[in-house]
């Protein structure tokens, strides 16, 4: 993985594209180099602040790392970018809001991902984790994290929120 990121540097001094990016990071990334990874991540949004695959890529790595303040502005660029209907966007919107605390909003953005798709297990179970964490809505909390611990019946998180959310629904 080293050589495909060594690789992929050169590439970058030529030209830098979405595709060159996204090849760099996930190599550094394999070879345990997250540092270089941010790295030519910042550099390429440095340079292409409204390139909607380095917004999202930038964006997702902030989630990853639990940095929810940092990313929800990034967030709303890209769903400003890209429109409304992205799934894993809007639920990602409601999780960082829900983590810092405004769940309102977060339960309004969940509800705009598990419309837009009511089978797809990321929208689905943020809309059940937004409600549990809102402590509103308690059975719809449970309700929906039945059916996303019934799409990911080996995800352990996923039950340990539905068991949650029955102790919560009484």
């Amino acid at each position: 993985h080293a050589k495909a990121a060594t690789d992929y540097e050169k590439a970058r001094s030529v030209k830098f594209t979405p595709d060159v990016l996204l090849r760099l990071v996930a190599a550094h990334r394999r070879s345990g180099n997250d540092a270089a990874a941010v790295s030519a991540l910042e550099a390429y949004v440095g340079y292409n602040p409204n390139d909607p695959a380095a917004i999202r890529l930038w964006a997702f790595d902030l989630l990853d790392k639990k940095r929810w303040g940092d990313a929800l502005p990034w967030l709303y660029r890209l769903r400003q970018a890209t429109g409304p209907n992205d799934i894993a966007l809007n639920a990602n919107i409601a999780r960082a809001l829900s983590r810092l605390g405004n769940h309102d909003e977060a339960a309004r953005e969940a509800r705009l991902a598990y419309r837009a798709d009511p089978a797809n297990f990321m929208a689905t179970y943020i809309y059940g984790q937004t409600l549990l964490a809102a402590k509103i809505r308690s059975k719809d909390a449970r309700d929906l994290l039945r059916k996303a611990s019934k799409l990911a019946p080996e995800n352990q998180s996923v039950r340990r929120d539905y068991l949650k959310a029955v102790a919560a629904a009484g």
